[in-house]
């Protein structure tokens, strides 16, 4: 395969030794310090004399000494696995063992890394800003989350292993972030799988919140998308509250302006008229493509939180998921 008909991160990846010695004026020297790892993958127990020797080589062929420090410890760790038969259903336990010990994640994972390549990579800002990765409760969390994301990219881009993939993103962020590279803009800003990992891990943490909530969060960020939303919702809220009051004709096959209609009588003349005008009001949203005023807005949300309200045992878009 010539480098013209290699994925993008592939090339990125064929460019790791380029790009370090432009940064960090040193040409890394990977394998040979996932070499000095090797004897630490079936050893039991660790010694912190056995990790110290990993840092050192890390020293001479890698630029570790420029973000960390070799611990000044020594004994054996008290650890209840050996790094060899770390897989995905103990490792987080293994990690929260070895953060216990050394104290760093970072740290944690230049172990994991070099002595596990095929599964791990090295925690580090320029990857968790090109990827937007979710922080965790802690930090262990943050680095199974990032090697989560590592892994996704892993079953779509063929690199052999998860630390290829962490490089080639390493290099990715640096090219993005530097002198501007219309191939590698392109790539970033549109690829759909590095695009589905940043949109989750970005907003994922906000599944669990109510979708009115969520409408409200996005006003100011992404105006578009809280629009969508509050036209979805309010027509959910209005059905469900006819639902609820006992009308016959609720269902989606119904047109919404035939359900408010079916309403008149059954709620206050007020909030009939009410729910008339905000339906016009988010046809000229939806349909038209007509921006709303800023009060049209306003009022649209707050009769979702009010219909919400009055339906406790009601979660409005609890099938829409992220």
């Amino acid at each position: 395969m010539t480098r013209s008909d290699a994925h993008p991160l592939q090339a990125c990846l064929e460019d790791f030794q380029k790009m370090g010695r432009w940064q960090h004026d040193m040409s890394p020297d990977m394998q040979a310090i996932e070499r000095a790892a090797e004897s630490l993958r079936e050893k039991f127990p660790l010694s912190f004399h056995d990790l110290n020797e990993l840092f050192h080589q890390a020293q001479r062929h890698w630029w570790f000494a420029e973000f960390w420090h070799v611990p000044r410890k020594d004994g054996w760790l008290s650890l209840s696995f050996r790094l060899c038969d770390l897989d995905e259903n103990n490792e987080k336990q293994a990690i929260r063992e070895l953060l216990e010990e050394i104290k760093q994640i970072e740290l944690v994972s230049v172990v994991l890394r070099f002595a596990r390549p095929d599964a791990y990579g090295i925690l580090s800002p320029p990857v968790e800003r090109v990827l937007n990765v979710a922080w965790g409760s802690e930090s262990a969390e943050t680095y199974l989350n990032y090697l989560g994301n590592l892994r996704a990219i892993c079953k779509v881009v063929p690199f052999a292993r998860v630390a290829d993939a962490d490089m080639a993103l390493w290099v990715l962020h640096a090219k993005y972030f530097g002198p501007w590279n219309r191939e590698v803009s392109e790539y970033y800003e549109g690829d759909p799988t590095l695009l589905r990992l940043r949109a989750r891990n970005l907003i994922g943490p906000l599944r669990d919140l109510r979708m009115s909530i969520m409408a409200r969060a996005f006003e100011g960020v992404l105006p578009d998308v809280a629009k969508v939303i509050a036209c979805y919702l309010f027509e959910l809220a209005v059905r469900e509250k006819a639902k609820a009051m006992g009308a016959s004709d609720y269902e989606g096959r119904i047109e919404l302006w035939k359900v408010i209609d079916g309403l008149k009588g059954k709620v206050t003349q007020d909030t009939w008229r009410r729910w008339r005008d905000l339906k016009d009001t988010r046809n000229r949203m939806f349909h038209q493509n007509i921006k709303p005023s800023e009060s049209e807005m306003q009022d649209l949300l707050h009769e979702i939180e009010e219909i919400e309200k009055s339906l406790p045992n009601v979660r409005l878009g609890k099938n829409f998921t992220l």
